[in-house]
């Protein structure tokens, strides 16, 4: 079973439209795809005034458009049993093809939200809807006691890497046992990962 986790970040440009920067993807065999995206219509200056980019554009990790990203990603996922997203809304509008359905109506991927799954184990109570709010991705994070691999968060490569983190920490401690009390945390994160920005433009 293979299970990929999908991060996209975006900031809203000056027209207000939201717009995407950069993109990781990360799979628990331990490949790790991240791309800066090219913008057409902003240079790399604005860009970087924008989403303050930890990285450069160069030959190691070339920048390409929002729709050829979009593509590479959609074919790898097509090897996923699970698509695992931290806020399953926000990573849907950043990639449309998470929508798709095949021709009898099934949706082209299982995507499994990490974010509404883990509102049990952090616990902050909402009295006005009667249920656990959503936590953020570092508020999980924190309360499972895993560190974001630099340069932290609000990194595409680095939330991916922690919401398949967290995955993996749920998927071994349920929120409670059978006798009702709260399973131990037990520490074990995922292998380290390899680096490759080989596939073709």
């Amino acid at each position: 079973m293979v299970e990929m986790t999908l991060d996209g970040e975006a900031k809203h440009d000056h027209r207000g439209a939201l717009r995407l920067f950069s993109a990781a993807l990360v799979t628990s065999t331990g490949r790790v795809f991240h791309y800066p995206v090219r913008q057409p219509d902003i240079s790399y200056e604005e860009m970087q005034l924008i989403e303050n980019l930890p990285f450069s554009i160069d030959t190691h990790m070339q920048a390409s458009s929002p729709s050829v990203v979009r593509n590479i990603f959609k074919e790898i996922l097509r090897e996923a049993t699970n698509v695992i997203v931290f806020n399953e809304e926000h990573e849907r509008k950043l990639f449309p093809f998470l929508n798709e359905v095949d021709s009898r109506g099934r949706p082209l991927f299982k995507v499994q939200d990490a974010m509404k799954r883990a509102a049990p184990y952090v616990k902050q109570w909402n009295p006005y809807f009667s249920d656990y709010e959503y936590p953020s991705l570092g508020m999980t994070a924190s309360h499972f006691g895993l560190k974001f691999i630099d340069p932290g968060w609000h990194d595409a490569h680095a939330d991916a890497q922690m919401t398949l983190d967290i995955w993996h920490y749920m998927e071994r401690n349920p929120p409670f046992s059978a006798e009702g009390h709260q399973v131990p945390f037990e520490k074990e994160l995922s292998p380290p990962v390899l680096i490759e920005h080989d596939l073709p433009f």
